[in-house]
């Protein structure tokens, strides 16, 4: 009987495999396959060479086969016929032996039962493989198929399954729990599948989204530079900053000062030097944080914290006695909140920022 170890793949009863010639010639066995010749299959626990091979490297259970054929191009087709306990498995490096037989198993699992599910299953596949490129002649193999067994041996590289999961579904002796360890490991192959398909998807959709508004930016940025060149005399304060930005040649670290300055005069306005004291303040401070991202902060109210609630009291405290009003954040959001818009005038930015800086030097 000619030994055919393998690893980390499917083998089961009453399907036909096909192998190429050479596959048998690395095991360095002195004998040729010819054909109607009987093969036991035996599964490795961890991959090893032909050299390396011991009787404790195999898992107690086979399946036996046939040779069916082999072809002029030295392709060999085996049909594996039942499931055997090996036993006094010999290897040297000429040739390797074992002694097997027939293992019975418990046939609880009806035919037209398991021809109604492996149905199923199919349709679930054919209607998978729709969403592929390669499923047009995919369709021709799923078609082919005609049971369960046939599935998962034709997919065996492609499951999510370990070399040990593998070997689970060969020892299983029940039909019932074997099938049902086949079937689930395709449904989860397609799962997986699925949801890897519609993640490349989302990913493929964001970045074409970025490349359409990078685009788009770029169309507004030429337009603009035209109608600059058109009508210079209508250029604004933020649009000549912004030329001096991009005109300047300063390092990465002035240019992201320069860009935090353009930003609050595109959202404040022609008056934002005053108003941007106190933002000013607040980037380069240690003791009191912004409350708003840098790109969300409003005109209407500048709100920020120290971090501690008890200097946040001191602080409110302090500047009321100063004649500073309305300090005190909203109930919910505590910490201060500095209304520069209207309740204070342009001018008192200065005096708050003063105190602020005063503070800090006592308190941090």
């Amino acid at each position: 009987m000619f030994v055919i170890p393998i690893y980390d793949m499917i083998i089961l009863p009453e399907v036909t495999y096909y192998f190429k010639q050479d596959v048998f010639r690395e095991l360095n066995l002195q004998e040729e396959l010819k054909e109607d010749e009987e093969v036991v299959f035996l599964m490795l626990k961890e991959d090893r060479n032909r050299d390396e091979m011991r009787p404790e490297d195999f898992f107690p259970i086979g399946v036996s086969g046939k040779v069916e054929g082999i072809d002029s191009e030295g392709s060999v087709s085996v049909r594996t016929l039942g499931r055997v306990d090996v036993r006094a498995i010999q290897a040297t490096p000429d040739m390797m032996t074992a002694d097997v037989e027939a293992r019975s198993g418990e046939q609880d699992l009806d035919a037209e039962e398991a021809k109604l599910r492996f149905d199923k299953l199919r349709t679930s596949m054919l209607k998978f493989i729709q969403r592929f490129q390669w499923g047009i002649w995919a369709r021709s193999y799923v078609l082919h198929w005609k049971n369960v067994s046939e599935v998962v041996s034709a997919l065996s590289a492609y499951l999510n399954l370990t070399n040990e999961e593998k070997y689970a579904i060969l020892e299983t002796d029940s039909t019932r729990e074997r099938f049902e360890k086949m079937e689930r490991s395709v449904y989860e192959f397609m799962e997986i599948a699925r949801v890897g398909e519609e993640a490349e998807n989302d990913q493929q959709e964001r970045h074409e989204k970025v490349y359409r508004e990078e685009a788009i930016k770029k169309q507004i940025e030429f337009l603009q530079r035209q109608l600059d060149e058109m009508h210079p005399e209508n250029v604004s304060d933020v649009r000549k900053f912004e030329q001096k930005i991009e005109e300047s040649g300063m390092n990465e670290t002035a240019r992201k000062e320069a860009e935090k300055v353009l930003n609050r005069m595109k959202q404040e306005g022609k008056d934002s030097h005053e108003y941007g004291m106190l933002y000013d303040f607040l980037d380069s401070s240690k003791l009191f944080k912004g409350c708003a991202a840098p790109d969300s902060r409003s005109i209407m109210n500048a709100t920020f914290v120290t971090g501690d609630p008890d200097l946040d009291a001191k602080f409110v405290k302090e500047s009321t006695a100063a004649g500073f009003v309305n300090l005190k954040g909203h109930r919910s959001v505590g910490g201060m909140r500095a209304s520069i818009y209207n309740a204070m005038p342009p001018e008192g930015v200065a005096s708050l920022v003063d105190f602020m800086r005063k503070f800090e030097a006592e308190n941090a």
